[in-house]
């Protein structure tokens, strides 16, 4: 049983140094080979994460004669 944290999540949403790890983690957890938990607090900084670089990517850059 693992209690998995937010940076699992982040490293393979970054594809950061151990995104593979984190990865091959997440695909273990898919194939019911380890139990684990995520709690409320982590699923909402993934959200929050998610949400936060979405709107970066839609949104243009705001000229700065609109400003």
């Amino acid at each position: 049983m693992y209690l998995i944290d937010t940076n699992i999540f982040l490293e393979i949403l970054l594809d950061q140094e151990r995104a593979v790890q984190c990865q091959e983690l997440i695909e273990s957890i898919q194939s019911r080979e380890v139990i684990f938990y995520v709690s409320e607090a982590n699923i909402w900084s993934i959200k929050y994460f998610l949400i936060n670089v979405s709107l970066i990517i839609i949104l243009p850059p705001v000229s700065p004669q609109l400003l």
